[in-house]
């Protein structure tokens, strides 16, 4: 009953984590593409484990889209004592209910993609069919055999 639990359990994890992982991609192309472009002024760093991230104000060029507590999602890694920049230009603006986040024109949005699909496919799908493979090996070497078939 536990290896069935666990063979569910690491199905549902690499979908949630392939699935976010290619939602993060997916956004950061699309606002890329198609978002409005403009300044970001850092105000504050985010700083999680091991990175950190600017949040700050997003202003478009035209200056008809403003946002404050922005997230920015860079291509260069952040230090917690790295100096605050005056301003980055050219940043993409994405907003969603979830709040807005910007992308620098270096962010690698196809390695989230890639990471997520190969997360996808690799955790979500492959490690519970080798699973439920080695399981059944298991179960045919370990059934008695009947030595009085043919007696």
């Amino acid at each position: 009953m536990l290896i069935w639990f666990m063979i569910v359990f690491l199905a549902l994890v690499g979908l949630l984590v392939g699935g976010f992982a290619i939602n993060a991609g997916l956004d950061g192309r699309s606002a890329l593409a198609n978002g409005p472009f403009g300044t970001f002024a850092p105000t504050d760093r985010g700083c999680g484990k091991y990175d950190c991230t600017w949040i700050g104000d997003f202003v478009s060029h035209d200056g008809t889209i403003t946002r404050t507590g922005t997230k920015l999602l860079d291509g260069v890694d952040v230090s917690r004592t790295e100096p605050m920049p005056a301003e980055i230009a050219d940043v993409g603006l994405r907003d969603d209910a979830g709040g807005s986040v910007a992308y620098t024109k270096d962010h690698s949005w196809g390695t989230s993609l890639v990471g997520g699909v190969l997360f996808l496919v690799l955790a979500g799908l492959t490690m519970p069919v080798l699973l439920i493979r080695m399981v059944r090996r298991h179960q045919r070497q370990t059934q008695p055999r009947d030595s009085n078939l043919y007696s």
